[in-house]
């Protein structure tokens, strides 16, 4: 229903530092996001579709700091990624059933660290080869902060091979979950046998694709 949430506001404050060395640059940037009335994932839960609807938050903020870099370590061989820590908090939280009032909550499926890298390998600027791990830790499933309904951290693996064509063409090979680790992105608290217990939604194990990229 539009009319169930009224517009959000956000004071949003940052600042920046930029690095460029001869072989390493990146950035480092830090934020302080105050929200009035944010839209968040706070009303009633639809387990049909890992669903909860959302709802105006009175007061919450979101601050923290972001890094990308890149760094050459070899003429041919790159080390590049980011990395985000985030505290997502809201300042009061009132569920609809429950006349307890949560302060300083987490909001749901937050996590604090969001961790991605690349190490590329390029022969004859034609072929490229890369690992890319990815870091998520844990965040909450519900807005109470319950300390038994998380999503658990993960860590997975994936690479990439690529080679140019005529120039211009790109063929490229990836694979991934190299380790094919069982993992979840996503999740809801749901009823089991009358237990309130974590859902998850598992992400596909080790699986690999082709693309053909073409221009002209």
């Amino acid at each position: 229903d539009v009319n169930a949430v009224k517009p959000e506001y956000v004071n949003d404050l940052e600042a920046g530092f930029r690095l460029s060395h001869e072989k390493l640059r990146g950035q480092a940037n830090v934020f302080y996001m105050r929200f009035e009335n944010e839209i968040a994932d706070i009303g009633k839960s639809i387990p049909e579709g890992f669903i909860q609807l959302r709802k105006n938050v009175p007061s919450s903020y979101r601050s923290g700091i972001e890094l990308d870099w890149t760094y050459q370590v070899l003429p041919a061989l790159t080390f590049g990624g980011n990395a985000t820590y985030m505290q997502s908090i809201i300042k009061e939280y009132a569920p609809e059933d429950d006349e307890t009032v949560y302060r300083n909550v987490h909001q749901v499926i937050s996590p604090n660290w969001i961790i991605n890298g690349a190490l590329s390998y390029t022969l004859w600027n034609l072929f490229t080869i890369s690992l890319n791990p990815r870091y998520v830790s844990e965040s909450f499933l519900e807005p109470t902060n319950q300390p038994d309904l998380i999503l658990p951290s993960y860590f997975v693996l994936d690479s990439k091979m690529s080679i140019t064509l005529f120039e211009q063409h790109e063929f490229s090979l990836h694979l991934n979950n190299l380790f094919n680790k069982q993992y979840y992105a996503a999740g809801q608290p749901v009823d089991y046998n009358g237990q309130v217990v974590p859902g998850y939604f598992i992400q596909p194990p080790f699986h690999f694709y082709a693309m053909l990229n073409l221009k002209f």
